[in-house]
């Protein structure tokens, strides 16, 4: 699949890694295809739009399909440019997409309480985040709920560790009966009000320091997510 054949107004992940490694996820929504290039809504940080086109920057791509299977554009040429009197972010990839292995991405386990807001009016529930990655969440119900009936779920918890808020948006897209009273949901994750990349990362680091004993200084990591 070509890049440019993603459909209007689907979500994708701008992937920006520089010389050292930091790299940075961002989405954004498809708008249209023109030439071969995939037009998108320009991504923003404090009403400034956000430039990818630097030389010691490498962009990917990443689009979660229907049926869950992630597809990957590598080295992609991104610009901002000003069309029809509209400012957009043009991407063009020269290969297909590449399927990712969905099994080889890290999945931290949890067990932590948190709050569903789901339905058309928005329904409030209890229940436990049993594992979270960066591309889904895994949570568990007592109440059965149909997927197309959750829609859209708005997943707030309280991370312990950190004293810290994570909420996600996601999509349901497997269920599980656990047992007669408990049903688990696998979620594909929309959009995060954290970097999960760098959160996970976090919760990595800090059960190896705990496992040799070593001090674990989580202010490298954040510093706006946690509470003051």
């Amino acid at each position: 699949m070509k890049l440019c054949q993603i459909e209007q107004g689907k979500a994708v992940t701008i992937n920006a890694k520089n010389q050292k490694g930091l790299s940075l996820s961002y989405k954004t929504k498809t708008v249209f295809d023109f030439n071969e290039m995939l037009f998108v809504e320009p991504v923003k940080k404090k009403k400034a739009i956000l430039d990818f086109s630097g030389k010691d920057v490498s962009i990917s791509v990443t689009y979660v399909m229907e049926d869950g299977t992630v597809l990957e554009w590598k080295r992609c040429a991104v610009r901002n440019i000003s069309y029809q009197k509209e400012i957009y972010t043009v991407l063009y990839a020269a290969e297909d997409g590449k399927k990712v292995n969905r099994r080889n991405t890290y999945r931290q386990f949890l067990s932590y309480d948190g709050m569903l807001h789901f339905g058309k009016n928005r329904k409030e529930l209890e229940v436990k985040v049993r594992d979270i990655s960066v591309m889904g969440v895994g949570i568990i119900m007592e109440e059965e709920h149909d997927m197309k009936e959750l829609g859209l779920i708005n997943l707030e918890y309280q991370d312990e560790e950190f004293d810290m808020p994570i909420r996600v948006y996601a999509s349901p897209v497997r269920m599980e009966k656990l047992d007669e009273s408990r049903t688990a949901y696998g979620c594909r994750i929309v959009q995060s009000d954290t970097n999960l990349g760098r959160y996970i990362a976090a919760k990595q680091k800090s059960e190896a320091c705990r496992v040799h004993g070593t001090y674990f200084d989580i202010s490298k990591f954040f510093h706006g997510n946690r509470k003051k």
